[in-house]
Parts: structure tokens; sequence; C-alpha cells
């Protein structure tokens, strides 16, 4: 599958069933084909601080800020991880 809202699909269904490590990577890829796209970024962040990787999540929380200024949660997500 190529599309980027396959990936991202895989990477809920992953980190629902607690596969945190098979979620980054789903997400990675949806990133990856839509890199534009804020919702991934934040999808990949939350995976990355499931698996207590700080920083790398803080980075992709701060580039869906940057993707989309707006976008609450990922504001959220860095006030709780500062």
């Amino acid at each position: 599958p190529s599309t980027a809202s396959y990936w991202n699909a895989l990477g809920m269904v992953l980190g629902g069933g607690g596969d945190f490590p098979g979620a980054e990577q789903a997400f990675r890829a949806a990133a990856t084909r839509e890199s534009r796209n804020a919702q991934y970024a934040y999808n990949l962040g939350l995976a990355l601080e499931r698996q207590r990787n700080r920083e790398s999540a803080i980075a992709q929380f701060r580039r869906a800020l940057e993707l989309d200024p707006q976008f609450v949660p990922a504001r959220q997500r860095l006030a709780e991880l500062r």
C-alpha cells in the first residue's frame, strides 16, 4: 500500500494494540508520504512518547505545530512534556 492514510490507519491499529514500535514505523511511513500533514506528525509523536523517546516526541509535536499552528492536541502534549 502506498497511501499515507493506509499507513496512518495501520499505525492506529498497532498503537491501539500496544505495539508502539510498529505504530512508529507505520506513522513514519505516513509522514514520509504526506510530509505536510500535521496529524501524521502528531501521531508519530504519540508513538515515540509511548516508547519514552521524549526528545523525538517533542520534535514531532513541534513539527505538527509548524504545519498547523492551531493544532491544539500537539500544543497540549508539548506543554505536558515540558
